[in-house]
């Protein structure tokens, strides 16, 4: 399904892939937007959500974001997904000001929030559902 990472686009779409399938255990979203879209859809429909993680990406901290929805019980879980934009401000200072060659790859670290650290992840990232 798509759902063009909107919540309310992500609602019909997973109705739609919700009928006549009762069973799902695990819904992922390729953000938490998505994801909680999905979350209102299997409750529209009477799914017992209490079997169904609900998995996204993006572990934003707003009030809307994924750490706050944790909290609440709606999504499982969520994964910080990195954009590189701070490592690649700073190559770009360690390349003009020492001359440094960077590496061909680099890896993003990403944080893995969950029901288990979500209090402790909305401290890390400034949570605004404090």
């Amino acid at each position: 399904m798509t759902s063009e990472w909107q919540k309310a686009k992500a609602v019909p779409a997973a109705a739609a892939a919700f009928q006549g399938k009762k069973d799902f255990q695990v819904v992922y979203g390729h953000n938490d937007d998505s994801t909680e879209g999905a979350y209102i859809a299997a409750r529209n429909a009477d799914m017992d959500l209490s079997k169904m993680l609900f998995l996204g990406i993006d572990g934003l901290p707003d009030k809307n974001g994924a750490i706050v929805s944790i909290l609440q019980g709606r999504l499982g879980a969520s994964f910080v997904y990195p954009n590189g934009a701070a490592e690649a401000i700073e190559w770009v200072e360690r390349i003009l000001k020492k001359g440094e060659k960077p590496p061909k790859k680099i890896t993003l670290g990403t944080d893995e929030i969950n029901t288990t650290n979500a209090k402790a992840m909305c401290e890390k990232y400034d949570c605004e559902a404090k």
